[in-house]
Order: structure tokens, then sequence, then C-alpha cells
């Protein structure tokens, strides 16, 4: 699914007299930490895929790995073993150590937004969601604000885009 939304936006940048290579991108993820076992091997060959596509469709992209949010303190007792404080801490720090090292990451620390948060299963913060995806909209604004511009402004030949 991934891979057809790059194509996609790749291609209607091109559509509208734009070369692939001036294309933004900026993808958020988690990639699917917790259902993965918290495995960074499968984050980083989550990551490298992902960054393999952004490279074939433009010279500028983002990647924002997000950490896994806070164990709360409701988080059911059979998913502590292998997704409590400490195993949720050790793999943050590996992902925060991975995106350190890449130049076209910029790492989402929800650990720290959502510690303290109500969450209804220790596990999701809907409370949060909303501050998250504020940080994330300035974040966005804030990086491609070139890009925003040139693919909200009408063409010139007065014709809506499709």
């Amino acid at each position: 699914m991934i891979k057809r939304l790059i194509a996609s936006h790749a291609a209607q940048q091109q559509h509208h007299n734009h070369s692939s290579s001036s294309s933004s991108f900026v993808i958020v993820t988690d990639a699917s930490a917790l259902h993965s076992g918290l495995n960074i091997r499968k984050t980083r060959r989550f990551l490298d895929k992902l960054e393999a596509l952004l490279h074939s469709a433009s010279n500028n992209w983002r990647i924002i790995p997000m950490t896994v949010h806070h164990v709360g303190p409701n988080k059911p007792k059979e998913y502590l073993p292998h997704q409590g404080r400490q195993a949720v801490e050790d793999y943050n720090q590996l992902l925060r150590t991975l995106a350190e090292k890449k130049k076209n990451y910029s790492l989402l620390d929800t650990y720290g937004i959502t510690k303290g948060m109500p969450s209804y299963d220790g596990t999701h913060y809907p409370t949060a969601s909303v501050a998250l995806a504020q940080i994330l909209l300035l974040y966005i604004r804030d990086y491609v604000p070139a890009a925003a511009a040139a693919t909200t402004a009408a063409p010139r030949d007065g014709a809506v885009p499709s």
C-alpha cells in the first residue's frame, strides 16, 4: 500500500510538470512495533524497505519513526512480560539510536508525551492523539514549507488539480 501511495504521488508531481526529485514525502510510522514483538531487526528491515521506495521516487523525503507509547498501569498482565515498561524502554532506545544515525529521520518520541496520560487499556492514549497529531502537523508544515506551497498553489493555466 505504501509503495502505491509513493508511486501515485510521484506520478501526480510529474503530471503537474514537476520532476520526481522535487516531490516531498514525509512518512510517519510506528512500524507495528508492538505487533512485531518489539523486534528492532523487523523495524529496521521495514524502514530499509521504506527508504528504498522513497529513494526511487524522490530526493526530498523524511521518515518519522514513532517510539512506543508509555506502558500504562492498566496494561493487561499477560502482555507485561514482552510489552512491559523495560521492554518498551529498551526498544525505544534502540529506535532512537537508529534514527540518530540517519540524516533523513526525525524521531517522534511519544513515550514521554503519553507518560501520565489516561489510557483505557495501558497501550492506547486517545487524549494524547490530538496532541501528537498537532505536533506532526506543525513539523510537516515547518519541514516542507516550499513543497506545501507548490502543491497547493493553483496551476498557471487555472486548471483545477486532479
